[in-house]
C-alpha cells in the first residue's frame, strides 16, 4: 500500500508543484470509512503539505463531507464525517455538506449540480471566514445548563437558520441510545429537553443524523442543511441546582 501511495503522490501531485493554484477541491472518504478514527489527523497533514509544496501557505482547501449513502452497511459513515470537520481547524478552509444530494443506494451520486454550487458559495465565503467555512450551520457544543436541559450552540456564518419540527435527537450514554423530541430553537441555539426520569451520565453525548443515510432536518435560509454531528454534553458549573 505504502509503495502504491508514494507512486501516486510522485507520479500525480509532485509534478504539480510549479503552478499556482486557485483553491484546492477535494472529494474523497469512502475507502476509509472502514477505519475513520485517524482521518481527521491525515487530512489535515495533507492540507499543510500540499500548501508547503505548492508555495502557497493560504491556498483555499474546499472539501465535499461525505453524502448519504446506505449501501455500505459495515462502513462507519457518521464517525468519517465528524473526522472531516478536523479539517476546519486550519485556516482558510471550507466543508462542503452534501446531506441530501445523494441518493441511499449509490456509492458516487449522480446529484453533482448541486455539490458544484456548493463549492462555489464555499470559494465565495472562505476568505470571509478564514478559520474554517461551513456550507450549512455547524454545532460547535452542547452544555447542560440546568437539570433536564441541554444548550447546543451553532456557528451559523452569518445565516439564519431553522430546525424541521417533530424530529429526532438522540443521547448515547452508557452504550445506549434515547430519542430526545421536546426541542426548541432560540436564536442560534436549539434547546433540548431531557425527560425527567433520565439522567444523564458523565460519558453522555448528544447526535444529530448520526447514521450512514440520514435526512436533515436543521437547514440555514439558503436551504443548505446542518452537518451531523456528535457532541460530548459539557456541564456548565453554574448551572442552577
Amino acid at each position: 500500500l505504502a509503495i502504491r501511495v508514494t507512486g501516486l503522490y510522485n507520479g500525480m501531485i509532485a509534478p504539480l508543484q510549479k503552478l499556482k493554484f486557485v483553491a484546492i477541491l477535494w472529494y474523497q472518504g469512502e475507502s476509509d470509512a472502514g477505519q475513520p478514527k485517524t482521518y481527521g489527523t491525515r487530512f489535515r497533514e495533507l492540507i499543510e503539505s500540499w500548501r508547503i509544496l505548492f508555495k502557497q501557505p493560504n491556498l483555499p482547501f474546499l472539501y465535499v463531507q461525505l453524502p448519504n449513502c446506505e449501501t455500505e452497511k459495515e462502513a462507519d459513515w457518521a464517525g468519517l464525517r465528524e473526522e472531516q470537520k478536523e479539517g476546519l481547524k486550519i485556516s482558510r478552509t471550507a466543508m462542503v455538506v452534501t446531506i441530501g444530494d445523494g441518493e441511499d443506494d449509490d456509492l458516487h451520486p449522480l446529484n453533482k449540480k448541486d455539490v458544484a454550487h456548493k463549492l462555489l458559495d464555499a470559494y465565495d465565503n472562505v476568505e470571509l471566514f478564514p478559520n474554517g467555512y461551513c456550507t450549512g450551520p455547524l454545532a460547535k457544543g452542547a452544555v447542560q445548563t440546568q437539570k433536564n436541559a441541554i444548550i447546543l450552540l451553532f456557528d451559523t456564518f452569518g445565516k439564519e437558520f431553522s430546525i424541521e419540527k417533530n424530529k429526532d435527537f438522540e443521547l448515547f450514554q452508557g452504550g445506549y441510545s434515547y430519542k430526545l423530541k421536546n426541542c426548541r430553537q432560540v436564536g442560534e441555539q436549539i434547546i433540548l429537553e431531557v425527560p425527567e426520569n433520565l439522567s444523564l451520565n458523565a460519558d453522555a453525548k448528544i447526535r444529530y443524523n448520526w447514521s450512514n443515510a440520514p435526512q436533515a432536518f436543521i437547514w440555514n435560509e439558503e436551504g443548505y442543511p446542518s452537518s451531523p454531528f456528535e457532541l460530548k454534553i459539557e456541564q456548565n458549573n453554574n448551572r442552577r441546582k
